[in-house]
């Protein structure tokens, strides 16, 4: 996706199972997109 379509600066993202898998590579999408990311995992 492009990211300067879909800027997400100031937002906050909640990621829960942010340690590996889809998880993490969601929380780094999200972190290119402009994102503050908050990870949750065991």
């Amino acid at each position: 996706m492009d990211p300067k379509r879909w800027r997400l600066d100031g937002q906050l993202a909640l990621v829960t199972g942010g340690s590996a898998g889809i998880g993490r590579a969601i929380a780094r999408e999200l972190l290119g997109f402009g994102a503050d990311v908050l990870l949750a995992a065991r």
